[in-house]
This record gives C-alpha cells, sequence and structure tokens, in this order.
C-alpha cells in the first residue's frame, strides 16, 4: 500500500497531492456507497439531489451530523491502538512486528480520519463570491479610448483586484 502510494504521487506530481486525495476519498467513500450501491443493483430506481449553491455561512461551525461516521471510525480506530499496544507487550514474541505494522497502519488511518473529520468544521464566509488568485495582465480603457496596462490579481462573480 505505501508503494501504490508513493507510486501514485509520483504520478500525479505537481497537479494532486495524494494525502489530499485519501481525505477526499474517505469523506466521499460513506456517503457514495449507498447510492452507488442503487445505481448497481436498479439504475432506474435512484435519484440525484442538487446541492444548493451560493449560501453564506454567517458563523463558524462543526458539522456533527457529516463527522458522525468518521467519529464512529476514529473511535474504532483508538480501540485498535490500545489492543495494539497491549498485544504488543502482552502478545506472544513472535507478533511483535506484525503488531508494529499494524499499529503504524492504524496511526497513518488516524491521521486520515483527522482529515475526514476536520472538513466538518465549517468556516464563516466573509465574501458573497468565491475569489480566484491570478495574476493576468489587462487593461483598462477610458471612453476617449485611451488605454491602461494593468495586472488583475483575483476576480469573482462580485469583482476583481487590479493593479495598475
Amino acid at each position: 500500500m505505501v508503494h501504490a502510494s508513493l507510486t501514485n504521487s509520483k504520478i500525479q506530481g505537481k497537479y494532486r497531492h495524494s494525502f489530499w486525495s485519501e481525505i477526499y476519498e474517505t469523506v466521499l467513500a460513506w456517503y457514495i456507497a449507498p447510492p452507488t450501491l442503487v445505481a448497481l443493483i436498479n439504475p432506474h430506481k435512484g435519484k440525484f439531489n442538487v446541492t444548493a449553491k451560493g449560501g453564506l455561512v454567517e458563523e463558524k461551525y462543526v458539522d456533527w451530523v457529516i463527522s458522525r461516521p468518521y467519529i464512529f471510525l476514529v473511535l474504532l480506530n483508538l480501540l485498535g491502538v490500545a489492543a495494539g499496544v497491549w498485544r504488543y507487550y502482552y502478545g506472544p514474541e513472535n507478533e511483535t512486528l506484525t503488531v508494529i505494522v499494524s499499529l503504524v497502519w492504524v496511526f497513518y488511518n488516524l491521521v486520515i480520519l483527522g482529515g475526514a473529520v476536520a472538513v466538518s468544521v465549517e468556516s464563516k464566509q466573509v465574501r458573497r463570491a468565491h475569489r480566484v488568485e491570478i495574476a493576468m495582465p489587462g487593461a483598462i480603457a477610458r471612453e476617449d479610448g485611451h488605454l491602461f496596462s494593468c495586472t488583475v490579481h483575483d476576480f469573482s462573480d462580485g469583482g476583481l483586484g487590479i493593479k495598475i
């Protein structure tokens, strides 16, 4: 699994970081599994709900409903750590390396699950429209036809930032 992860990271390189891909897939897996199974068994039975767009988050909050499955998995992994530590100290001596590998894997799972739980924290949204950071040359035209060269620094549906 480590080799597969490193290979994926090397192939994706500058376009996609494998760590964030793991968190993204972990977050989606719980909620995509049921509709995917329904579509697989009976393609005409499923329905598609569109997520509301353009809403404004006025206060920072934690969405505990969305994070429930991941908190449950974190608790299971913490039980796994406790069992692994117990097995390391009191289990058969010939299983020590296996227990260490399992504990490393559980800690990796906990890091990914921690990221999945962190996704449920909604930050306060200050702007009504998202800004896109860029640095692109542009020009401002006056009514008499005179042009001022400028650099567009960011833009959104509501406006843009320019530097003359």
